[in-house]
């Protein structure tokens, strides 16, 4: 089922894939927002759990909501069938002047349209920033996760408008590039004047995505305020272990991200070396993946690359492995050979006299 979408001032991109247990709380979120020009592109992807009965009857009940349906493809093509279907709408009145993603097993603060509208609209930004609150899905999630509750608490420490550039540099400076489209909100004519889709079949695609549209943004904000809460659950992208797929999509993303910057002649030389570490963070997450990931998992992986793709694999991700592998070992080495040089010195003999006593005491050898 798929109504025009009305002249709002916000369209909410929701992908559903067998989310059937989370969408009491994401039609409540949404249904309880403080602003209500807003329109929800909902994109079901074939699920089998009754999710697309549920979209539905929704449907029947609120006028905002569009039901989109595709063949399963993974979160990437339902975000992009939903873009394309707001892109057909851009010459009319039609497509929201804003959009923002929202993942069906999450939650919006009731203020977040509202507050994120005004601050778009006050500053005229291309992207508004703003920061999230983790909760747990249950007690098991809490004890078995408990490090992800505080994973996206901290605040930025930024005012003012950015220019594009100069925010992602100030965010790799910092340590605090943010590469989750869902903690963002967009103008649509960005999106679409310069034709940014995510990259199809692969995970992490919200790292690519994010870079490009914050590259080519000429105005930026960053918002203070947890208006998204993202929930950790047992068997989710953040918490299920690593394999090939996280591996390829931090690569892909690498690689991309790159031939993207072909297109920027202008940089300073310090925007250089701000672009270049976060652009190396892609190559970097994927070796540790790669770490964490099954041998024959890997193995299987790499047999399916293009020759080329094989090329770059193992420059920028086998190759940093085995660097650091041997580095490691080497440091380790280094280590062991200056404990030997101190425990022949008179020195640590000397040392081991007068602790003795007291080593003796607490049973420690």
């Amino acid at each position: 089922m798929a109504a025009p979408v009305s002249k709002s001032r916000v369209a909410v991109v929701l992908p559903v894939y067998n989310s059937l247990p989370y969408l009491d709380d994401v039609r409540a979120c949404l249904e309880r927002q403080t602003f209500a020009d807003f329109a929800i592109v909902a994109v079901n992807d074939a699920s089998d759990d009754g999710s697309w009965d549920y979209l539905q009857a929704w449907a029947n009940e609120e006028p905002r909501l569009v039901v989109l349906d595709q063949e399963h493809g993974g979160l990437s093509r339902a975000r992009n069938t939903a873009l394309d279907y707001l892109a057909c709408r851009m010459d009319s009145d039609e497509c929201p002047p804003y959009v923002c993603f929202l993942d069906s097993d999450d939650k919006l603060a009731f203020e977040a349209l509202e507050h994120l509208v005004a601050c778009a609209d006050r500053e005229q930004a291309d992207i508004v920033e703003f920061a999230c609150e983790s909760f747990f899905e249950n007690e098991d999630a809490a004890r078995d996760y408990a490090p992800m509750s505080d994973q996206y608490r901290q605040l930025k420490p930024f005012e003012g408008v950015f220019g594009g550039i100069d925010y992602l540099c100030a965010c790799q400076e910092k340590e605090l590039f943010s590469p989750q489209v869902c903690f963002h909100l967009f103008k649509t004519s960005l999106i679409f004047g310069e034709n940014l889709r995510f990259v199809d079949g692969i995970l992490h695609e919200d790292n690519l995505f994010t870079f490009k549209s914050m590259a080519l943004a000429q105005r930026v904000v960053y918002l203070g305020e947890r208006l998204y809460l993202r929930r950790v659950r047992e068997g989710s992208i953040m918490t299920r272990p690593k394999s090939w797929a996280n591996v390829y999509g931090y690569f892909r993303t690498g690689v991309e991200a790159i031939s993207f910057m072909n297109a920027f002649t202008k940089v300073t030389e310090k925007q250089y070396w701000h672009l270049l570490w976060l652009v190396d963070s892609f190559f970097h997450n994927a070796t540790l993946a790669l770490a964490a990931s099954a041998p024959e998992d890997i193995e299987a992986g790499t047999q399916g690359l293009s020759v080329g793709d094989r090329m770059l694999f193992h420059y920028f991700i086998e190759a940093r492995r085995d660097q650091k592998r041997a580095t490691d070992e080497a440091w380790a080495a280094g280590a062991e050979e200056v404990r030997h040089e101190f425990e022949a010195s008179r020195s640590f003999r000397i040392g081991r006299a007068i602790t003795a006593l007291p080593r003796k005491l607490s049973g420690r050898p």
